[in-house]
């Protein structure tokens, strides 16, 4: 899966929090795609090879770039392909960020050597479209 290379256009219900995060330098972040700490606790855009901590949806830079609005709720996400798809029987468990918009129901890539992938949430159901709705919270993450 490739990351965003524009806002996704994502809805978030049941919205619980909207907190400010030092961003990291040299990230480029879209709207809606998700968000998680680097080693020094600075936010990047999520990634399927690093099992680091996602802290929600990047909502916008402040004015001078240095921190960044991200917001915790149930979102709306695209599903993974094939095997790694989540399907009803996964609702109410652990789904994983395969890039910063799509997330899938197995931890691991499966490559050789595999990636880990970051914990994005909890599963809560689907759009009518077929799209996971994902409660992301830094509890469920």
């Amino acid at each position: 899966m490739a990351n965003l290379s524009a806002a996704y256009n994502s809805s978030i219900t049941n919205q619980r929090a909207q907190t400010a995060f030092v961003v990291a330098a040299g990230q480029t972040f879209y709207e809606g795609g998700l968000v998680q700490l680097n080693d020094a606790g600075k936010i990047i855009p999520a990634d399927a090879t690093s099992a680091k901590k996602i802290v929600g949806q990047f909502v916008r830079l402040s004015p001078d770039g240095l921190t960044a609005e991200v917001r915790e709720g149930d979102i709306t996400l695209a599903n993974a392909l094939d095997t790694d798809a989540c399907t009803q029987a996964n609702v109410g468990a652990a789904v994983y960020a395969s890039d910063d918009h799509t997330v899938s129901k197995n931890q691991s890539d499966g490559g050789s050597p595999p990636n880990n992938r970051p914990k994005a949430g909890l599963l809560v159901g689907f759009t009518a479209a077929g799209n996971p709705i994902v409660r992301c919270t830094l509890e469920t993450t």
